[in-house]
């Protein structure tokens, strides 16, 4: 269960001995402060949380009193904040394919593949990378890409509400690109490979 509030961990219950309710362990997706869970949603051994502005978060569960982070996904390109009740609003794990719908309040709905890597929290935070540069930009910025097991990859770009505003395939481990003249505001890449997806923010101003 979770409280549904600013930085309010996720609890695992024990109910084995009711009506004493036991709470053996609390944990977290290690993101931002003002971070809120909401509607986690067990299939099988994982748990699936709509995380708000951290997105799609997935914990195995096989062993409750000790879950692993094994998967993200960061639907939102919202900032962070108290009083900000915006991302991923809900999770759905039960397609036949496998595949993973989230709802998104500002941007919609992501399906995500099924057949991702997983990895621990740690294996997550320090194995890939997608960063931009300078960030925030007045319209030209280099995006740094992963190493790539597969090229070439797809790099798009999209905008508050959703929309594609630029993309290209590459397989270099640099990629220019310039948005002069789109409105400023928080943008966010989606860099995909045949076994990879990150995605990463920054921000038009001018």
């Amino acid at each position: 269960m979770a409280d549904e509030n600013y930085e309010s961990d996720i609890k695992i219950l024990d109910l084995s001995e009711l009506p004493d309710i036991m709470i053996p362990n609390t944990f977290n997706a290690e993101a931002v402060e003002s971070s809120i869970t909401h509607n986690q949603i067990i299939h099988g051994n994982k748990l699936y949380v709509s995380y708000y502005v951290d997105g799609l978060q997935v914990f195995d569960i096989s062993d409750p009193v000790n879950p692993v982070r094994e998967m993200y996904y960061d639907t939102s390109t919202e900032a962070p904040g108290p009083g900000r009740y915006r991302g991923a609003w809900g999770v759905y794990p039960f397609l036949s394919s496998g595949n993973i719908l989230v709802s998104d309040m500002q941007n919609g709905l992501f399906v995500i593949d099924s057949n991702l890597p997983t990895s621990s929290s740690s294996e997550i935070q320090n194995s890939f990378s997608l960063s931009s540069f300078p960030n925030p930009t007045t319209g030209s910025f280099q995006i740094t890409l992963p190493p790539m097991s597969e090229t070439p990859c797809e790099i798009k770009i999209f905008n508050e509400k959703g929309i594609l505003v630029a993309s290209r395939k590459s397989s270099q481990s640099i990629e220019h690109f310039n948005l002069d003249g789109h409105p400023i505001g928080t943008y966010l890449i989606v860099y995909q490979s045949h076994n990879k997806i990150l995605s990463s923010k920054f921000i038009l101003a001018y």
